[in-house]
């Protein structure tokens, strides 16, 4: 796949939790995925991995999980990981159960701000952030410090490199609307 022209592959295991991951009908093998990022790590393939917090039945424990598997897989090579707060979006199983918690459909975006949790699992957003870039630091500084002169140099391979780019832009942009209106 390399050689067909493939540079970025991204994995979604959701949830370090299998419980959850059975709650939610998603299959996700571990050991399968690990081995994946190892060898993409070997050959050059920028590697992604999706998490989602909040989940109706998700627990303490379940986020404990997904924080273990993100460092598993910050270890076998991930180049970056993004996590999300569930957001029910129409026709899923879980929607009706947010039924009134939110204003308008409109609402049901990546940053569920409306749902009571939504500070709680935003901490947790952080913190999970905060320790891949740790683990990531120090199992592989040389590949660290390569994204941050990818970032500063504007070739991005991934979207954490581009974030913090595309932040400092927007508060300019804001700063500059705020001082002419």
């Amino acid at each position: 796949m390399k050689h067909s022209g493939l540079s970025y592959l991204s994995i979604s295991p959701e949830s370090g939790s299998k419980q959850v991951l059975r709650d939610i009908g998603k299959p996700f093998n571990v050991k399968h995925a690990r081995s994946i990022i190892r060898e993409c790590y070997k050959i050059g393939i920028t590697t992604q991995a999706c998490f989602v917090l909040g989940y109706t039945t998700e627990k303490f424990l379940d986020r404990i999980k997904s924080l273990k598997l993100c460092i598993q897989l910050t270890v076998s090579g991930i180049d970056e990981i993004v996590l999300f707060i569930m957001t029910p979006m129409p026709g899923s199983s879980v929607f009706k159960s947010y039924t009134g918690q939110y204003k308008t459909l409109s609402s049901l975006n990546f940053s569920p701000r409306w749902r009571k949790d939504y500070k709680y699992l935003l901490a947790w957003r952080i913190s999970i952030y905060i320790v891949f870039f740790i683990t990531k630091f120090i199992k592989n500084p040389a590949r660290m410090l390569h994204q941050v002169i990818n970032m500063l140099k504007g070739n991005y391979k991934t979207k954490m490199e581009m974030v913090p780019v595309r932040g400092v832009k927007y508060l300019k942009i804001a700063k500059n609307a705020k001082k002419n209106s």
